[in-house]
C-alpha cells in the first residue's frame, strides 16, 4: 500500500503537513467535547500496509461534512496534507506515539 508517494507509520513526523498515506480505517466514532465550546470529532483508527503499525487520527466533523462521503470501515483510503502530533491521549487507542 505504501509504495511511491505514501509514508509508512513508522516514518511520520511533525516536521511538515504535506505528508500523505494509505491507510485501511480499523475502526470509526464520533466523540463531542464541551470545552471551551462543544465541538465534535470524527476519530479513526488507521493501519498501513505495515499491520502491526496503527495510528489515531481525528478530523473536525465540519472538515468530514465537506467532504461529502462517508467513511466506511474496513475501507482503504489515501490522506494527504494532515498535521503529525505527540500522541499524548490519556486513554490511547494505540501504541503509536504520533497521532494525526
Amino acid at each position: 500500500m505504501a509504495s511511491g508517494m505514501y509514508s509508512l507509520f513508522r516514518n511520520l513526523n511533525s516536521s511538515k503537513n504535506t505528508w500523505a498515506v494509505k491507510a485501511r480505517v480499523v475502526r470509526t466514532y464520533f466523540q463531542k467535547f464541551n470545552y471551551p465550546q462543544e465541538i465534535e470529532k470524527l476519530e479513526m483508527i488507521l493501519h498501513d500496509e505495515q499491520v502491526s503499525d496503527r495510528i489515531h487520527a481525528s478530523m473536525r466533523i465540519d472538515l468530514y461534512q465537506d467532504l461529502k462521503m462517508d467513511i466506511q470501515e474496513g475501507s482503504v483510503y489515501n490522506f494527504k496534507n494532515f498535521f503529525v502530533m505527540d500522541n499524548k491521549m490519556r486513554n490511547r487507542t494505540t501504541s503509536n506515539e504520533h497521532k494525526l
